[in-house]
């Protein structure tokens, strides 16, 4: 299996987090293939009718970002 070089971090923003358990983020797998990078995740402790903007961070072991030509999947507004 390769390495992957780079840090991953994941935001997830939601509007009403008062008097519950705040959602959590769990990344089940993170592969690369052929230069793309493929990450699985799961949110847990949401409420069904809960959204989330989930953005992707990615940089080298260096500090230097990485700046991510596609974006696909459950990424971006209004992910539930």
């Amino acid at each position: 299996m390769k390495k992957i070089p780079l840090f991953l971090v994941f935001v997830l923003i939601t509007g009403f987090a008062f008097g519950q358990k705040q959602a959590q983020i769990t990344i089940t797998k993170l592969s690369e293939e052929a230069g793309k990078i493929y990450i699985n995740y799961n949110i847990t402790q949401s409420m069904p009718e809960e959204s989330f903007d989930v953005k992707v961070l990615a940089t080298h072991f260096d500090g230097k970002p990485i700046t991510a030509s596609t974006l696909s999947g459950e990424v971006g507004e209004n992910v539930q």
